[in-house]
């Protein structure tokens, strides 16, 4: 099953924002993670989701 990533709220003003994004399998919230883009929050919230699942090792 492929992720989705859906941006949760953005903070702060243009050149300051920060980012929450929640990753979803299927209609499923797994995590979330936050950044100072959308690529990093992304991926802080698939290392997130990782742990989650248990997929680490």
């Amino acid at each position: 099953m492929t992720p989705a990533y859906k941006v949760l709220s953005e903070a702060g003003p243009d050149h300051d924002k920060h980012f929450t994004v929640g990753i979803y399998f299927g209609v499923d919230f797994i995590a979330e993670g936050k950044g100072k883009s959308k690529q990093e929050a992304e991926q802080k919230a698939a290392g997130e989701a990782l742990k989650v699942k248990n997929w680490l090792d």
